[in-house]
């Protein structure tokens, strides 16, 4: 709140000063104004609350050396004022001399232009009460008939049966005041406001801050640079750093010797390790001191995981655990009872399944029971980048290290998935030239980001997927051994949906029910005949392939029951799309000599009419004239 206290020196000088905070609209710049006349300067006490003080001449005085903390801007008397003044003088008491008292600045640089006036005028000065008095008398002396000046220069000269005239304050000179008195508490607002942010920033930071101005004296600390040493601000301010903080007062003295940056020095204080700079300060090439930053490297470590579990709640997360697998199969139980197992220890992992098998669900699942679940899980599809793009994205970037590369450089998703899981899919495709750098971070556990000259250490778990024959790409040259080796200490086979029929059923009813909730509708139910053809079918897109069935099922069916004509149709788009269920309409073929022939090839194409005829040796048109039959 700003709250200004107007101080006039005589009583009608209010009605001006108001009428002037009116018309130039100052009661929107200011919260609050007081206006007040004390007739007696030694009388004044002001509210404690209060901005800014406007006062006149010796009032101004006693008011800055009463009050050392309170800015005051001073009522300036114009040069029309003054000679205003001397003329209402002249014109009352046709003084022969007059004597001018006070210590207005513009006073004596009027002084060239009183002989305009055609009087005899004398300049005095009055510091105090006893200055006042003592320059009426001389001006009495000197043989002034008459004297101008403020409100208690003219009670002195009452006093004394003296000629007075009360000098007073002009429309300008009161809306100069007020404008003065503005900027100059918006001026000390921001100053504050400046300082607040500063010493917030300072005190907030989570590094020790020191400044050391060239003589080795501490000026500046934060609360962080204390709590290393155990003492108070009052203690250490104005010390010597020396005293304070022996440990780096030598990088400091040879910071400020040589104006030169020592970063990243390592000190061992009460069993805390310090990384420590010092940066001089040089405005206008001129040293002032030297800045002292203190980093604590635990606290560094804890950053950086919570960095990196900030990074995880992105996304960079595991959604899926092993509750989430539907499965009735005994090759699935073995299969995930393996991968819980594989859970409980932190060796990398090979995972081999054909595409659309769930080896993302499976590697989600393993971390997500794993140790490591906190941390991030960091999937990477190998196959989707060049090896550039490889490199940068696995290992990160510093600034400037290639073109397009974004300001402050990029932290790699071996660095994201510290503590965590890097999920490597389609590990087969990485570019043989890109393996090696690969095979170096696993075994140094030390990635170097592009354009770097230093390591980030990373505890990192790989789990690597697979749908290719790693062992054959090693022997076609295609592959490293080593790499492999280093991949491989844990190796989980995902069996292919058609090896596991059994699991097809409750699959189907999943996604059935998951779409049916996705767009809103009815959960259908499926006909015991379209199950059995679903369990025929080979699935060579395995899971992916019977999702998508689902989900086209719940788009094109109508009603609530999945047929096995709606099957189908699904299946082979075009073909057979009036045929009744073939089924019993084989057991019916019984005089055909071929009928086991064309129902053993139709069940092994998945009843697929034209690999069943190329298979068979003839025509769709005759295999559909046969079936119709």
């Amino acid at each position: 709140m700003i709250k200004l206290e107007y101080i006039t020196p005589y009583p009608d000088l209010i009605e001006d000063v108001e009428r002037i905070i009116r018309e130039k609209s100052f009661n929107e710049k200011f919260d609050s104004i007081s206006i007040h006349e004390f007739s007696d300067p030694d009388d004044i006490v002001l509210d404690p609350e209060c901005s800014i003080i406007v006062a006149r001449g010796y009032a101004s005085d006693v008011i800055r050396k009463r009050y050392p903390g309170l800015p005051v801007v001073e009522i300036s008397l114009t040069g029309y004022d003054i000679i205003h003044a001397i003329a209402e003088c002249k014109k009352k008491f046709n003084p022969v001399k007059i004597g001018l008292i006070g210590n207005y600045h513009n006073m004596r640089d009027m002084q060239s232009l009183y002989h305009l006036l055609e009087s005899s005028i004398e300049i005095y000065s009055g510091q105090n009460i006893a200055g006042i008095e003592d320059s009426v008398d001389k001006a009495v002396k000197d043989g002034c008939d008459a004297v101008i000046g403020g409100n208690y220069i003219c009670q002195c000269a009452r006093n004394k049966n003296v000629n007075h005239l009360l000098i007073r304050t002009g429309d300008d000179a009161i809306e100069r005041s007020l404008s003065d008195a503005w900027h100059l508490v918006d001026a000390i607002q921001k100053e504050r406001e400046q300082s607040e942010i500063f010493r917030t920033i300072t005190q907030s930071s989570s590094e020790g801050l020191l400044y050391v101005n060239t003589e080795g004296t501490i000026i500046i600390v934060n609360q962080t640079a204390l709590n290393l040493i155990h003492r108070d601000s009052a203690s250490v301010i104005g010390s010597r750093v020396e005293d304070c903080f022996p440990f780096i007062s030598e990088d400091i003295k040879r910071s400020l010797r040589t104006r030169t940056r020592i970063l990243n020095e390592l000190y061992n204080l009460n069993d805390r390790m310090l990384s420590v700079d010092c940066i001089p300060i040089t405005p206008s090439d001129e040293l002032s001191g030297v800045v002292i930053n203190f980093r604590d490297i635990t606290r560094i470590q804890q950053m950086e995981a919570q960095i990196r579990k900030k990074l995880s709640a992105m996304g960079l997360n595991a959604k899926y655990t092993f509750n989430d697998i539907r499965y009735k199969s005994s090759a699935m139980e073995k299969t995930v009872k393996m991968a819980g197992m594989f859970a409980a220890v932190s060796s990398n992992i090979i995972l081999v399944g054909e595409t659309g098998t769930g080896k993302e669900l499976l590697a989600q699942s393993i971390h997500n029971a794993s140790a490591r679940r906190s941390g991030s899980f960091v999937a990477v599809n190998c196959a989707a980048l060049s090896e550039n793009l490889l490199e940068s994205e696995l290992f990160g970037y510093e600034e400037g290290a290639f073109t397009g590369a974004v300001k402050g450089g990029k932290m790699g998703l071996f660095e994201v998935a510290h503590n965590g899981t890097l999920f490597l899919d389609e590990i087969s495709e990485i570019p043989i030239s890109f393996q090696s750098k690969l095979l170096r971070v696993l075994q140094e556990r030390e990635v170097r980001r592009v354009g770097a000259n230093r390591v980030v250490s990373v505890d990192v778990r790989i789990i690597a997927a697979t749908n290719r024959d790693l062992k054959e790409m090693i022997s076609e040259g295609t592959f490293r051994q080593d790499l492999y080796y280093r991949l491989n200490t844990l190796e989980l086979h995902i069996p292919p949906l058609r090896s596991r029929h059994e699991d097809i059923e409750i699959l189907f009813s999943h996604y059935m029910q998951k779409y049916a909730l996705k767009f809103g509708i009815q959960a259908k139910s499926i006909e015991p005949d379209a199950v059995e053809l679903l369990k025929k079918h080979s699935f060579d897109g395995n899971i992916r392939e019977l999702r998508n069935l689902a989900e086209r099922l719940n788009v094109t069916v109508p009603g609530n029951i999945v047929s096995f004509e709606s099957v189908y149709s699904a299946l082979f788009p075009g073909e057979l799309t009036h045929l009744k269920k073939p089924v019993p309409a084989f057991k019916s073929m019984s005089r055909l000599p071929e009928r086991d022939e064309i129902l053993k090839t139709l069940e092994d194409c998945g009843y697929n009419r034209s690999e069943a005829a190329r298979r068979l040796g003839m025509d769709r048109t005759t295999l559909w004239r046969k079936l119709k039959k």
